[in-house]
């Protein structure tokens, strides 16, 4: 699975999920020169696939956006 592309890279966070008592396997996003968390990947129940959730005020360009894209199409 790639997890590491030209601007940002995915770290696993894996989170204990108390609704469902099970381990829910989480993502974190980072940008790869400041290390800062951009947002996370985790599976949403509503749409039943991983979705991409973003956390800060943040700017994407298209080829970010193709990457997140390319991550969540592994996940699903």
């Amino acid at each position: 699975m790639k997890k590491k592309y030209k601007f940002i890279h995915f770290v696993n966070n894996n989170q204990w999920n108390q609704n469902s008592s099970s381990i829910a396997g989480c993502w974190i996003c980072k940008n790869n020169k400041s290390k800062t968390a951009l947002g996370h990947v985790r599976y949403d129940s509503l749409w039943h696939q991983y979705c991409y959730f973003s956390t800060v005020p943040a700017v994407y360009s298209s080829g970010c956006l193709d990457d997140i894209s390319d991550f969540l199409k592994q996940l699903n």
